[in-house]
């Protein structure tokens, strides 16, 4: 039937958007070293997700400039899964930002998933804890480790961008540090 031949498509298509993240994983791993990430093959391999992207050559100028001044940070596909409505592929960035806090210098994992009409909206961002940090809630982070900053709030296009955002989420992370370190004998730390 049509129905199963469309589902059939569909399966195939999302385990080769699998397949390709991880092989785009493994290369943005390798380049990342080098300070350069090959965002074209990136885009040439995930048509269907980049086709959701209006403005693509500003996401790439976006994502080209905060990988210059950000090495740790590597730009990938995945699939957001909201509290609730239906999953999107979407372009994301995953890594660690270096954050001064008390005077010493933490890296924090953040991922900042692209909306479709990015630059004209903010990212979605969240600190994610390794499993031997805990998320810590406040001010401009919830529980789950959602950011909620002004900057992204106000949100500007072309005033704001992922780089300006980044040194914001640095500047308030060294304020108010999201995550502690998980200890065994309850004393908690960045």
């Amino acid at each position: 039937s049509v129905r199963t031949a469309l589902e059939n498509v569909t399966a195939e298509c999302d385990q080769k958007a699998h397949d390709l993240e991880g092989a785009i994983q493994e290369l943005g791993a390798k380049t990342a070293a080098k300070g350069k990430f090959s965002l074209e093959t990136m885009i040439t391999c995930q048509n269907k997700i980049t086709q959701q992207y209006p403005h693509l050559e500003l996401v790439k100028k976006d994502i080209l400039e905060m990988m210059r001044n950000f090495t740790d940070l590597r730009s990938t596909v995945g699939r957001l899964y909201p509290t609730i409505g239906k999953y999107r592929d979407m372009l994301k960035m995953d890594g660690t930002i270096p954050v001064i806090f008390k005077g010493a210098t933490y890296n924090i994992p953040v991922r900042l998933w692209l909306e479709h009409k990015h630059p004209c909206q903010p990212p979605i961002c969240f600190v994610v804890p390794t499993q031997t940090m805990v998320v810590k809630a406040g001010r401009h982070i919830d529980s789950n480790g959602m950011v909620y900053l002004p900057y992204l709030k106000e949100w500007s296009h072309p005033n704001s961008d992922i780089l300006g955002l980044i040194q914001v989420m640095q500047l308030q992370f060294g304020e108010e540090c999201p995550v502690f370190a998980r200890a065994a004998s309850g004393a908690h730390g960045p």
